[in-house]
């Protein structure tokens, strides 16, 4: 394990898990094989575009945030917009708008963030309620970057929703 993901996982920003099904096994993270959205302290893969709190720049496609906090602060409220202004309100919904079938195996996705999540696809989703906003973001963090990060970073994360970054 190299020397930066060795202090992401010290640091608590991400968690070793298990690959994703079919996906090969791994012994050894290199700081160059992190994967791209925890490079980016950006477990969701936000594309670039809008600006948002705790962002640094960007890698030429993907948002860049100065802590992993952000990261999610920034997941978590796009997610939470889906039910605002799309009246999206179950696991499927959101990530068949988070991840379209003309780039992605949507069907795949849900499928597997509902076993991880314990969420089932149909059901109605509060991503008010701390748990199920928790459960949601580790599964979708798992599906974008094949692991996860660790629970405490995604809790801060959700505390900051509606927060403004004060440069920490």
């Amino acid at each position: 394990m190299g020397n930066l993901a060795r202090g992401a996982l010290a640091a608590g920003m991400i968690a070793a898990t298990t690959p994703l099904e079919g996906s090969p096994s791994t012994q050894t993270v290199s700081t160059a094989s992190l994967p791209r959205g925890l490079r980016n302290n950006n477990p969701g893969n936000i594309e670039k575009g809008d600006n948002w709190e705790g962002m640094t720049g960007n890698d030429g496609r993907f948002i860049q945030f100065k802590k992993m906090e952000w990261g999610v602060r920034a997941f978590a409220t796009i997610l939470k917009n889906y039910k605002l202004k799309y009246n999206i309100d179950t696991l499927e919904g959101a990530i068949s708008r988070w991840a379209p079938p003309v780039e992605n195996d949507t069907e795949r996705y849900i499928n597997l963030v509902s076993k991880w999540s314990g969420i089932p696809r149909s059901d109605k989703i509060d991503l008010a309620d701390p748990q199920t906003a928790q459960k949601l973001i580790k599964a979708m963090t798992r599906m974008e970057n094949g692991q996860t990060i660790e629970d405490e970073t995604i809790r801060r994360g959700l505390t900051l929703v509606g927060k403004k970054y004060r440069g920490r």
